[in-house]
């Protein structure tokens, strides 16, 4: 049996603010261009034609991953962490992800 995963199955029992997080970072991803959502077992990747970021929710933080020529993963505890600098390396993993 193929168990399905979704994204409100990521956020039971976390904080109301790390769903605001995701929230807010899938509206920055959408105004850099089309997201493609995939739900796994412990992420979500964000997809552009490949994946681009993913993120774990955690209780009370979001962990994000960013497609880059290093690796990237930030703790998110607050939506303010998503800044400008956050949005500029966000572009370039979507663009690495094209």
């Amino acid at each position: 049996m193929r168990t399905e995963f979704t994204i409100a199955s990521h956020f039971v029992g976390k904080t109301a603010v790390v769903r605001e997080i995701y929230d807010e970072l899938l509206t920055h991803l959408g105004e850099i261009g089309p997201v493609h959502v995939e739900p796994k077992q412990t992420s979500i990747h964000l997809n552009n034609v490949s994946a681009c970021a993913g993120v774990a929710a955690r209780k009370t933080v979001l962990l994000l991953n960013i497609k880059s020529d290093h690796h990237q993963e930030i703790k998110l505890e607050k939506v303010a962490d998503i800044d400008h600098e956050l949005i500029a390396w966000l572009r370039a993993g979507y663009k690495l992800s094209a």
